[in-house]
């Protein structure tokens, strides 16, 4: 799709027009400013972080905040407060969430000139956040969602419903451009900028090639501020609907019997509360009546809930809840009579809907005279076509008497292997949940491999040796996608004085994922010495595992001045990858944590890097805490309570570190440093204060 759609004035804009209407790269450096309605402690200047930091990844230039009313500034970035404090404002004229205004003059030779500073802004309602519904309910998302777009017209970005200038694409949704106004759920729950909007926003200010601006004296980059967690998302969950035990039930000799429907999200985030409304149809002689009421004693077959007869009916779920059921109640009939059947149908209760994807055909319950057994699985795939690097999902529905019984699954099909799935498992075991549901969840691996479709049949087992199956083996189809090279730096926490070795690394790693058939790249790091420190003799040295691969490195050169270093490397054989990440690793840095550096401050690390100059490898931040591994409290010491508060972290007891304001937890409290926090690293803290661990790194040179 062209870019052409969503930028201003045709297909480009001249380096004239954008110093004139827009932001613009004024020495590597766009200076940007806010006035007194985001302070620089509030919530929206954290998310206005956020929105800059994510687009300073992408362009060429830095973007670095100067104090309003500076000769620099090129956008004033203000929000349209609440006149009524108990009154949400969710437009700034009843129309718009946001806008974005400039004005420029325009003389009679065709010269542009940049007009008055004052009245370049950005402004947003203070309660804009409409799009949430995108994102899962969350107001952040629906809030930068419109910040992202704004920004976009700042930098030289259009509708692509305007066809002034000849281009015009009425029907592309969010998903397509974050300059859209037809709004849909979004896919992958990030509201950022698109595919699509970063192509254009590369080719109208460049790529990000780590290349570090220089800024004027007495500002900061951005980047150098603190860390910005880019990789945040609000995932709009799916919907699975399913009968337990199965869609036939018999009809009882007295009394009633209860046929149970059960409802499940998942794949997303379940914070929002949300519903799904039921509509009913039925056979012609299958008679129903309201639960509630004093239905005669000739009355038979079904009593449902009197919503239905009433309001309509809803499965509401909570925050948080994952399974809601129904209960349809079956009553006893003498007579003989055939089998009769009762369709239910999910249907949205808002647009945009709650759900990514739903069942849109009726889902049938047959009532009939004729035995039948009620503990059978039903299985519900989502989707049964996936993409490596897809969460795979099977949603089981078993009797609600079969909670806290234990299934057994296993995976085959001709040519799976262990290495496509991340886990490296093919057979496993779970328990079916107190609402009789046990949903089974896989990601594919991206084994970077080109082959023809594989397809993996799911099986599931009442027994350890899987000889009783339940039901059928479900088949999904797994096809090979294309992945983007992307360059990942390691984050770590380390005390001033400390030698960097994370993880099992010999150092602070450098590791490329999806590589494809790469033979030679060029990689720069960008570091602040404030921090982190190089060494001056040895800096770098190419991983072991391309060294036996043929690899070397050609080239390195180290620029105090800008503080990066750049390393050329070349090869005769495709990288060699970790066959569940698709990961290589490609170098080890040398270094070592500032001794100056000041304890619970943080700086940014990033890497970016190029095939040849067509082709520039996508690239990534991280951020590194100075501090203690482990030491929770930051009292500069391990102790028990350190351990405690992993271990409450871990059952949700405990979420952010006093200590560390703004740090993911998980960069202190995972001491093993294999990319999640486990019991293990409680275990850890605790053997090293009882002298049965001499981790070097939970020892501090600066704190001994």
């Amino acid at each position: 799709m062209s870019t052409a759609i969503i930028i201003e004035d045709g297909s480009s804009l001249s380096a004239e027009q954008l110093a004139a209407k827009y932001l613009f790269s004024d020495d590597g450096v766009i200076y940007v400013s806010f006035d007194e309605t985001i302070s620089a402690t509030s919530t929206k200047r954290s998310w206005w972080d956020y929105v800059l930091a994510y687009t300073d990844s992408l362009i060429e230039p830095e973007f670095a905040v100067v104090p309003l009313g500076h000769a620099k500034t090129q956008v004033i970035i203000q929000e349209a407060p609440r006149s009524d404090p108990d009154t949400p404002r969710t437009t700034l004229d009843g129309e718009s969430s946001g806008i974005y205004r400039s004005s420029w003059l325009t003389y009679d030779d065709g010269r542009l000139e940049r007009g008055d500073p004052q009245d370049y802004t950005i402004e947003i309602a203070a309660d804009a956040h409409h799009e949430s519904s995108s994102f899962a309910g969350s107001s952040e998302a629906g809030w930068t969602g419109v910040a992202f777009h704004e920004l976009g017209h700042a930098l030289g970005l259009e509708h692509p419903h305007e066809s002034g200038d000849g281009d015009v694409d009425a029907a592309i949704d969010t998903n397509g451009t974050v300059m859209s106004y037809v709004d849909a759920i979004d896919s992958d729950g990030n509201p950022a900028f698109t595919p699509l909007d970063i192509q254009a926003l590369q080719q109208l200010h460049g790529h990000e090639t780590g290349a570090r601006s220089t800024p004027i004296e007495g500002v900061s980059l951005l980047g150098d501020s603190g860390n910005h967690d880019l990789n945040r998302t609000w995932k709009t969950p799916s919907l699975s609907v399913q009968f337990e035990g199965g869609s036939t039930i018999q009809e009882p000799t007295s009394g009633t019997s209860t046929a149970r429907l059960v409802f499940t999200r998942y794949d997303g985030d379940l914070s929002e509360a949300a519903s799904v409304l039921i509509d009913f149809d039925r056979h012609e002689d299958l008679n129903w009546y309201g639960k509630d009421g004093d239905h005669q004693d000739f009355f038979h077959d079904v009593l449902l809930d009197n919503a239905v007869f009433e309001t309509g009916l809803r499965a509401e779920f909570a925050a948080g809840q994952r399974t809601v059921s129904i209960e349809i109640d079956i009553v006893a009939n003498a007579d003989a009579e055939a089998d009769e059947w009762l369709d239910i149908t999910a249907r949205a209760s808002r647009d945009p809907d709650y759900f990514q994807q739903a069942p849109n055909e009726p889902l049938r319950l047959t009532v009939t005279e004729t035995a039948v057994s009620r503990s059978s699985l039903v299985i519900d795939a989502a989707r049964t076509t996936l993409s490596e690097g897809d969460e795979a999902f099977l949603i089981a529905v078993s009797d609600k008497a079969d909670a806290g019984k234990t299934l057994y699954w296993s995976a085959s099909g001709d040519g799976l292997t262990s290495d496509d799935l991340v886990s490296g498992q093919l057979q496993g075991s779970g328990t079916i949940d107190d609402d009789g549901v046990f949903v089974w969840s896989q990601s594919i691996s991206r084994d970077g491999v080109a082959e023809d479709q594989e397809t993996m049949n799911v099986a599931f087992f009442r027994d350890a040796a899987r000889t009783t199956q339940l039901g059928s083996a479900t088949a999904l189809q797994i096809t090979a996608s294309e992945a983007t090279p992307t360059l990942i730096s390691s984050r770590f926490t380390r005390t001033g004085g400390q030698d960097i070795q994370v993880g099992s690394h010999s150092g602070l790693p450098v590791q490329l994922a999806n590589p494809g058939s790469i033979r030679n790249l060029s990689v720069t790091v960008r570091h602040d010495p404030a921090a982190l420190l190089l060494d001056a003799s040895n800096p770098v040295s190419l991983d072991p595992t391309l060294e036996e691969a043929g690899w070397s490195i050609n080239a390195s050169h180290a620029d105090t001045s800008t503080h990066q270093l750049t390393v050329n490397l070349n090869g005769t054989s495709d990288l060699p990858v970790d066959p569940v990440t698709n990961q290589a690793t490609l170098l080890q840095l040398k270094a070592t944590v500032n001794s100056d550096a000041s304890t619970g401050s943080t700086s940014v690390l990033s890497v970016s890097g190029q095939v040849d100059a067509d082709n520039t490898l996508t690239g990534s931040t991280s951020t590194q805490l100075v501090g203690l591994l482990g030491d929770n409290d930051g009292d500069g010491k391990h102790s028990v309570s350190d351990a405690i508060t992993t271990l409450r972290h871990i059952v949700g007891l405990e979420h952010d570190l006093a200590a560390f304001p703004g740090v993911e937890p998980r960069l202190v409290m995972d001491v093993n440093e294999d990319g999640s926090v486990g019991v293990s690293d409680a275990i850890t803290i605790l053997r090293k204060l009882v002298g049965l661990s001499d981790d070097q790194r939970l020892q501090s040179p600066a704190l001994a």
